[in-house]
Formats: structure tokens, C-alpha cells, sequence
């Protein structure tokens, strides 16, 4: 089993749960570095060891711009 699950999905359409896995890696990198779709509104990466999220993405619905965050960005989406 990989250490790392990416999650990720629509804001208007949200499936949840394994629905929304897009990949696992043994690296945060390796997940960050895969091509994103163009309906993705928000991912999230989820370390299996601490069982938690541990870095956000999102697109900024105003510029279309989209940043991965080490913290939960205060307005993120989901």
C-alpha cells in the first residue's frame, strides 16, 4: 500500500468517498507532479501514516489560478 491517496473533484458535483481517488505515490512530489484535469476544483492529499490531509489544492473560482496549500486555505471549497 502507498503512503499517500490524492483525492480530488468538482465543487457542483462532489461523488465523495473512493470516488474521488485519483492516484497514490510513495512521495507527496509524485502526486503533486500528476497532470491535473480540467473539471478539478479542489484535491486533497491524504498521508495514510498520520491519517490526515496534509496539502490542499484548489482553483480560485474569480482568476481560474490554482495553488496547492500546506494548511486548509480558509475558503477552501469542500
Amino acid at each position: 500500500m502507498k503512503r499517500y491517496l490524492l483525492f480530488g473533484g468538482e465543487i457542483y458535483y462532489p461523488r465523495g468517498g473512493w470516488n474521488d481517488l485519483h492516484g497514490n505515490a510513495d512521495s507527496i512530489q509524485e502526486l503533486k507532479d500528476l497532470p491535473v484535469a480540467p473539471f478539478i476544483d479542489w484535491m486533497h492529499i491524504v498521508d495514510l501514516h498520520e491519517g490526515k490531509i496534509v496539502h490542499w489544492w484548489c482553483k480560485d473560482e474569480r482568476s481560474d489560478i490554482a495553488a496547492w496549500y500546506d494548511e486548509e486555505p480558509e475558503d477552501f471549497p469542500v
